[in-house]
């Protein structure tokens, strides 16, 4: 919600929100790519520790140890994203070739610690779980032969599916922007052609969206909670914009014979 009113510097080409909302902007954009990233390594994480260790997992596994962990990852991305702003107030500027305020590298020690490390340790954690779940479901798939274990062994495999093609979009949108970041940081290159660095940065943006649409496509249960959630703010907001008749209004204070022969 507070990226959103940077909308208007695309359609003005300019930044008119001032730079105190620049620096909030860049805050809470790195802020929420890099939740993004860790969640996704969590998330891999968590089926490698499930499928490894079921009777742990099942024992100590809970709604308190997710919310603990996303809350961590937020207060993590806060302080990193703001730790520029100690030596600089107006760390984040406004780049027009890319059209938003923020994913501006100028200490070498920031890239690292943001472009580099962050994105690489993330990608390294999530090849490994997802080869070593791999590898592990393929001998539990030959030994399980009774209708649960194989029921088991499918829904596992499907999350592990969606581990292995939410990796392959992660390389994808990350894996350009990373290189991008190196070359800017320690000035390889003289300089990105203006093009080139509008796609590298909107194409790691675009990450967060292609997680929504793979968990989409994986889980029936993540379509059907979707479909509620957009269907209650639907209905939501037509009964606030909806005036009702005045003889239906009446008609709903005097109860019919149906409803008082339900109530009795």
């Amino acid at each position: 919600m507070v990226c959103i009113p940077g909308l208007l510097a695309s359609t003005t080409d300019t930044w008119l929100l001032g730079e105190v909302y620049c620096q909030i902007s860049g805050i809470v954009h790195g802020t929420s790519c890099s939740v993004s990233i860790w969640c996704l390594s969590a998330v891999s994480l968590d089926r490698y520790l499930a499928i490894s260790y079921p009777v742990r997992y099942r024992n100590s596994a809970n709604l308190r140890h997710s919310l603990i962990a996303i809350i961590l990852f937020w207060l993590a991305g806060i302080l990193t994203f703001s730790a520029p702003l100690f030596n600089d107030d107006n760390y984040y500027k406004y780049q027009k070739n890319i059209v938003i305020c923020g994913m501006y590298w100028e200490s070498p020690v920031f890239c690292i610690v943001t472009g580099l490390y962050t994105p690489v340790l993330s990608a390294a954690i999530l090849f490994w779980t997802s080869y070593k779940v791999t590898k592990m479901l393929k001998n539990i798939s030959k030994v399980k032969t009774s209708r649960r274990g194989q029921a088991k062994s499918t829904r596992d495999t499907k999350a592990v599916r969606m581990l292995i093609i939410s990796g392959i979009s992660y390389f994808v949108a990350w894996g350009p922007y990373t290189i991008a970041v190196y070359l800017i940081a320690f000035k390889t290159i003289p300089f990105i052609p203006e093009p080139a660095e509008f796609i590298v940065a909107w194409l790691a943006n675009s990450n967060s969206f292609m997680n929504v649409l793979i968990y989409s496509g994986s889980f029936e249960g993540f379509r059907k909670r979707l479909k509620r959630y957009f269907s209650c703010f639907a209905i939501k907001c037509c009964r606030q914009n909806s005036v009702e008749p005045v003889s239906l209004q009446a008609d709903a204070v005097q109860p019919t014979t149906i409803t008082q022969a339900n109530v009795y």
